[in-house]
């Protein structure tokens, strides 16, 4: 019984191993969004590794995240100064809004600005994903970003609450819960949002495939093969 419970490939073990790449990635992650000129191609790398270990096709945790790191590396940083600066304008805005100068913005303000930061946190969770995913321009990822962020509306709002699980757990629950901010609080929440996202980006995949023709020629070829094999053997 311990025998099959320790193996190496025992879901238990596995477990385990995923849950030491995740941290280890966590650590790479906060190191290198400190500069930051490096804050996008660092979140992007995160994004496209968690998304390979989601589906299983992860092998080198540390050598797919810093192949993912150089690739692409000045458009993730353009995206990364975009996200910041919206970070700091929701960050910024919401606490004049809602607590300096909240006797003085009407309500109606409030809900406006507070729908406008749903919608900007939504675009940003779908943002870097894209970005280490998919080869376009900044404008079309971050289109294809506010896409996905709206048609993707429920997994969107349970990806926005995965990210605010540990925080909350903080100021909440218990303060001892504070270390896990620093040993999962960004590889965490990243990983499980690619196992959220995953059959999105799946299908679209497949729809890039089917438009370059990809999908056809392999169908094609199976139509050779079943004509070589009328029987099936």
């Amino acid at each position: 019984m311990s025998d099959k419970l320790f193996n190496y490939d025992s879901p238990l073990v596995r477990g385990l191993l995923k849950a030491a790449d995740i941290l280890w990635l966590n650590v790479l992650t906060v190191l290198l969004t400190i500069p930051v000129i490096t804050f996008g191609p660092a979140l992007s790398a995160l994004s496209y590794t968690c998304l390979k270990m989601a589906r299983d096709e992860d092998s080198y945790v540390t050598k797919m995240y810093f192949k993912a790191f150089k690739t692409k590396f000045w458009q993730s940083a353009v995206l990364g100064i975009i996200a910041l600066l919206a970070l700091v304008f929701l960050g910024g805005g919401g606490f004049a809004v809602f607590v300096l100068y909240r006797n003085t913005f009407p309500t109606v303000f409030k809900v406006a600005f507070a729908i406008a930061g749903v919608l900007v946190a939504s675009a940003l969770i779908f943002v870097f994903p894209m970005q280490g995913r998919f080869s376009n321009t900044v404008p079309q990822t971050i289109k294809n970003a506010f896409w996905a962020s709206l048609v993707q509306a429920p997994k969107t709002l349970l990806m926005l609450l995965m990210w605010l699980f540990i925080p909350a757990l903080v100021l909440f629950v218990s303060e001892n819960f504070t270390p896990l901010i620093f040993l999962f609080g960004i590889g965490a929440p990243a990983y499980f949002n690619a196992v959220i996202y995953n059959p999105l980006f799946k299908e679209m995949e497949h729809r890039i495939r089917v438009a370059n023709g990809e999908e056809t020629e392999e169908a094609e070829d199976e139509a050779e093969t079943d004509d070589d094999n009328p029987s099936g053997n």
